[in-house]
């Protein structure tokens, strides 16, 4: 349950109660950003290699190797006349930090950069900052916003190691310093890089060692968060088999408060194609990402990308497209009613705003795609101000605008993360990698439908996520939700999805966390059920077979067994680890009681309540909530609809 502050736990107990919703809308999906770009614009200019960044004024300043000329532009203006000779072909990157814009260019075996004080308008001569033993083959360039330092990433020709050049103070490093990451590549095609605080990112294309598999990937070196200069990753964002004829090159790299990457997938057969894939990190440090989709086709040296708090740029020398970024749309006045569900595999909610201004036609936030916040609580705290437990967050996937009886509406139905996972279906069969872990293969599929995972505080989760392998696989067009809810299985725990996936330990030891009824919140309406419950499983696995059961339930009841298959059962303590969890799993599924009570604040999906009524005996009957069933109504009603199971 949420901690609640006494005044708002004592308000909603209360006569007088007052509802606070606070909804807001805005240009994120549960953990990622919503990239809406819109359409290209083409511009004067010849593909190239390229690099574009966002000054620290929102100016955009593109740099190019012309043929072997170095030219830039600014505010997607003319080109420059030559800034510096350079091979034709060799990258070019671009980084930006407050007063500083800084180009880093291959000059054969030579690292050069020159420098912008003046937003991009004149530019110093280039400086050798290193020279290496053969040609520089790909090149990134990343600065940290805080202290204007920069870091150079770069390989000699296509092979391991990456080396990194650092820029401290305003000193450049004397020599390039290898990373400790090069076990993890055979080739490498292209780098990208950007700095999030505290780390920088890099994002790195190529082939794997071994099975010459292309690889996409992000690599994430310390600068603060993580210890500095120490390498971590990598985070496999794309990969596709050796024998399939596909390569991943020209990556470009931004942060839209999240790490965001583009790059190219080149497709030689059976049917030949180019496209710009891109794809986001799901949380700040050694994430995994969201599943790469495609955005552009085309693009012979890729897209660079860059952002600022206002919006993110993909361009190429001759087109640009940008994605508005920051957007937040308060609607807390408008609404006008409010229904949110949530159970052990639904989280949608419906909100009917008024809309008579018809700002619903014209305002994008208020249609598909935008991201939905809604604070649940009441106007308990000092002179009425509001006060809040409960937080929901989802992304709208239907408008439905309508007018009856003079009045003007629009009703959002949104969607919650299971329903996230539902949508999603992997593009292509994956496999978790040997020795992965049951916590490591659901954050890899829900980061690919854009969701975070994190662990309960409240009900912290079983050692199943982080100490037993899964054999787990997901078929190409399967759904999310299914693959989900298999990992779950074999484990004594729920997922609670309020925001992203929330792994919940659920213990017959777990106290009670609220008293509905007499002494404690007010209890509406409740109604027990009784009814028999699961009591005979059996757990197949490699060789494995092991049974769990309620023998006096199967007397009573009579024999119901329940089969099931798990490949994870790879020893007996194990196989009859997983049939007691399946049993108490089974056992905790059908309602044994409702309820409806005033809205509480602080109850969450998973919680112990004890009920005080005198159809739950002569004592507190104590329950564990499944389901929950948020309705308001403007001036009418807050109230909450339970679906209670058994505690244990």
């Amino acid at each position: 349950m949420r901690t609640l502050p006494p005044s708002l736990l004592a308000h909603q107990s209360g006569a007088r109660r007052r509802p606070a919703l606070r909804v807001i809308l805005s240009r994120r999906r549960a953990a990622i950003a919503l990239l809406a770009f819109g359409p290209p614009i083409a511009m004067p200019g010849t593909e190239a290699p390229h690099a574009l960044a966002l000054s620290a004024a929102g100016t955009p300043l593109q740099a190019v190797n012309d043929g072997g000329a170095l030219r830039v532009r600014r505010a997607w203006g003319a080109w420059s006349a030559p800034l510096a000779a350079l091979p034709a072909g060799a990258p070019v990157a671009l980084a930006a930090v407050p007063g500083e814009a800084v180009i880093a260019f291959a000059d054969g075996a030579a690292l050069r950069t020159l420098s912008s004080f003046d937003d991009g308008l004149t530019w110093s001569a280039p400086v050798t900052r290193v020279t290496e033993s053969g040609a520089i083959g790909a090149l990134a360039l990343a600065g940290r916003q805080s202290n204007g330092n920069l870091c150079a990433f770069y390989t000699v020709g296509t092979a391991p190691p990456v080396k990194r050049l650092r820029r401290t103070a305003g000193t450049w490093a004397a020599s390039g310093t290898a990373w400790t990451a090069s076990a993890a590549w055979s080739t490498i095609t292209g780098l990208a890089a950007v700095h999030i605080p505290n780390d920088y990112h890099l994002i790195v294309t190529g082939t794997a060692p071994g099975s010459g598999d292309a690889l996409a990937a992000a690599h994430v070196m310390g600068d603060g968060t993580l210890p500095a200069n120490a390498w971590f990753g990598p985070a496999v964002i794309a990969r596709a088999d050796a024998l399939g004829g596909v390569a991943f090159d020209r990556p470009g790299a931004a942060a839209a408060n999240l790490p965001v990457a583009a790059f190219r997938e080149v497709r030689t057969g059976p049917v030949a194609e180019t496209r710009v894939m891109v794809a986001q990190a799901v949380t700040a440090a050694l994430a995994p990402w969201s599943e790469p989709v495609p955005l552009a086709g085309g693009a012979p040296f890729g897209l660079a990308l860059a952002a600022d708090a206002a919006q993110l740029v993909a361009a190429s020398p001759t087109s640009r497209r940008a994605a508005p970024l920051g957007d937040l749309l308060d609607v807390s006045d408008r609404l006008r009613a409010l229904r949110w569900t949530l159970g052990p595999a639904a989280s949608a909610g419906e909100l009917d705003l008024d809309d008579r201004d018809g700002r619903a036609g014209a305002e994008p936030l208020l249609g598909p795609g935008a991201g939905v916040e809604v604070s649940f609580g009441y106007r308990s705290g000092p002179g009425g101000a509001p006060e809040y437990g409960l937080v929901l967050r989802g992304t709208v996937a239907r408008a439905v605008r309508r007018r009856a009886g003079g009045v003007q509406s629009v009703r959002l139905g949104v969607d919650g993360p299971w329903e996230r996972l539902a949508a999603y279906r992997a593009p292509a069969s994956w496999a978790a990698p040997a020795g992965a872990t049951r916590g490591e293969a659901v954050a890899w599929l829900a980061a690919r439908a854009g969701l975070p995972v994190t662990a309960a505080a409240d009900l912290p989760p079983s050692g199943a996520w982080t100490t037993e392998t899964a054999a787990f696989v997901i078929q190409a067009g399967e759904p999310a939700l299914a693959a989900a809810l298999r990992l779950l299985e074999p484990t004594s725990d729920a997922f609670r999805a309020e925001s992203g996936l929330e792994i919940c330990g659920l213990s017959p030891g777990d106290p009670p966390a609220a008293l509905l009824g007499e002494g404690g919140h007010p209890l509406l309406a409740f109604e027990p059920a009784a009814r028999a419950l699961p009591a005979w499983v059996r757990v197949q696995g490699d060789g494995r077979v092991a049974e769990a059961y309620r023998g006096a339930d199967l007397l009573r009841d009579g024999p119901a067994l329940i089969l099931r298959r798990e490949l994870g059962a790879s020893s007996d303590p194990l196989a009859a680890a997983f049939a007691e969890r399946l049993l108490a799993r089974l056992r905790r599924g059908p309602v044994l009681a409702r309820a409806r009570i005033p809205f509480h604040a602080g109850l969450q999906l998973y919680d112990v309540v004890t009920c005080a009524h005198p159809l739950a005996g002569p004592a507190p009957a104590a329950y564990r909530v499944l389901g929950m069933e948020v309705d308001y109504r403007a001036g009418l009603a807050f109230e909450t609809r339970l679906a209670l199971g058994e505690a244990g």
